[in-house]
């Protein structure tokens, strides 16, 4: 789902949009090309003179290696924690457990590149940093703490970079960063005023309750 965010964010670049519509280009829109890293190639083939494919051909080839690792890795193994925290499937201990140490593994392979590199690529931002930033984004938002802020610094430098790109934030919005990070397996905050007073202090709660009932029998 998030990734449907690129798409939009290269539409709001500079010129990329014109560029493709005035040469003929724009029917992909009506086409309704899907597959994230489909449109992320067709438009940066589209606009080659931005280099967001890289400046030469073996740029291009180590774009395309990016993006097949996101869709290959670094996607499977953080949905894989992200979707039992937000509540879609129903979380089992074994398998976060082993989401966990894939998502360090994952991770410690991008930092270890980062820390050479300033972008995934070259010397300036290509799809290869969106794709990555856009999936990190629920990452920063949910299951990447202080203590994996602290961990990996490189990716926190770089997606920082990405986020504080204008057209990043105008559809993607500001980057929310978690002071700690959820767990599937906490108590989901309980929609009902009262279950809510029950959550924050039971025993009040239960001392409050007796009272109530006990009104309504004298005015019965």
């Amino acid at each position: 789902v998030c990734k449907q965010y690129v798409f939009f964010f290269f539409q709001a670049e500079d010129g990329i949009r014109d560029f493709c519509l005035s040469r003929g280009l724009g029917d992909v829109y009506k086409r309704q090309l899907l597959e994230s890293n489909a449109i992320l190639r067709y438009i940066a083939r589209t606009a080659l003179n931005t280099g967001l494919y890289g400046v030469n051909s073996y740029e291009n080839s180590c774009v395309d290696q990016w993006l097949d690792w996101v869709s290959n890795e670094l996607d499977p193994v953080l949905f894989s924690i992200v979707i039992p925290i937000l509540g879609y499937t129903k979380p089992d201990t074994n398998a976060y457990l082993d989401a966990r140490n894939n998502y360090y593994r994952i991770f410690t392979i991008l930092e270890n590149h980062l820390r050479q590199h300033t972008y995934m690529v070259g010397h300036q931002l290509t799809i290869a940093d969106i794709s990555v930033a856009v999936i990190l984004v629920f990452a920063f938002r949910l299951c990447f703490g202080e203590k994996d802020r602290q961990r990996f610094p490189s990716i926190v430098r770089h997606t920082l970079t990405v986020a504080s790109q204008q057209s990043f934030q105008k559809f993607c919005g500001r980057l929310i960063i978690c002071k700690k990070e959820f767990s599937p397996f906490s108590e989901l905050p309980i929609e009902h005023n009262d279950k809510q007073k029950e959550a924050k202090n039971p025993k009040q709660y239960q001392q409050q309750q007796p009272k109530k009932e006990s009104k309504k029998e004298e005015n019965s």
